[in-house]
């Protein structure tokens, strides 16, 4: 007689639970939304203050977005390596709070009268390069707080927040500008990395891994994401078993 199959129906795999209903992954998610949202509102945000405050003409405006932009180029390549070596709640929390008095002392200057051309060009570098570890650090703090079988859900949810600033930032900066003030718009995105602060301080303990089990320690950044991802595949060959089948003699 042919040998029956064993393999089990893919509609009897057990469901991962949702992310929603963990604690840690919504203070995660919270943190992100907020960085990400200040982030990108910052983008429109310094420009418009340099214009409004400082009259700056087209090329230095120019300078200003070469500038705020040069971290990704000087940076990206480096990040990884550096935030693997650091826990990365640590890493979140000290960009957030860094970002938040960076962007705080930018707009009591401007109120004052005391921020220059200069000063705004170091203030645009700073808060690029911080956003830079703070976004290898959320991927990799993702890849150590859930379950394999929850990072798709766990992707989606950040990038979807991710998204939705990049189009939601520049609006609301521009919005906060018009109402307000530039200096007061700057202070406003300060308020959004300070939610995040508070947020992220409490997302990921500082050994606590339910994901880092799933990835062998010392992948850092995106590259841990992407071996947790690999290895969230079902294996195949003679890798799926601990040892390999082995055919039972037919008896006579």
């Amino acid at each position: 007689m042919p040998p029956t199959s064993s393999a089990v129906p893919d509609s009897s795999r057990s469901v991962p639970p949702s992310l929603w209903r963990d604690r840690d992954f919504r203070r995660l998610w919270a943190g992100q939304t907020a960085s990400q949202l200040g982030e990108h509102t910052t983008l429109i945000v310094l420009p418009l203050f340099a214009v409004l405050t400082l009259n700056a003409g087209a090329g230095q405006l120019g300078l200003l977005r070469a500038v705020g932009q040069a971290p990704l180029l000087l940076l990206s390549l480096f990040v990884g390596a550096w935030v693997d070596r650091w826990r990365t709640r640590t890493v979140m929390v000290v960009t957030d709070a860094g970002r938040t008095l960076t962007l705080g002392a930018a707009a009591v200057a401007g109120l004052l009268g005391w921020l220059g051309p200069p000063a705004l060009l170091v203030v645009a570098f700073a808060v690029g390069a911080l956003s830079v570890f703070f976004d290898v650090a959320y991927q990799a703090s993702l890849v150590r707080l859930v379950k394999r079988d929850q990072l798709l859900q766990g992707n989606s949810a950040l990038e979807g927040s991710r998204s939705a600033a990049q189009i939601g930032g520049p609006a609301l900066g521009g919005a906060l500008v018009s109402l307000l003030s530039a200096p007061i718009a700057a202070a406003s995105s300060a308020s959004l990395f300070a939610l995040s602060f508070l947020s992220s301080g409490g997302s990921v303990g500082p050994n606590r891994s339910r994901g880092a089990r799933n990835v062998p320690r010392g992948y850092g950044g995106g590259s841990m994401r992407a071996s947790a991802l690999s290895s969230a595949t079902p294996r195949c060959g003679p890798c799926a078993s601990p040892r390999p089948p082995s055919s039972s003699p037919s008896r006579p």
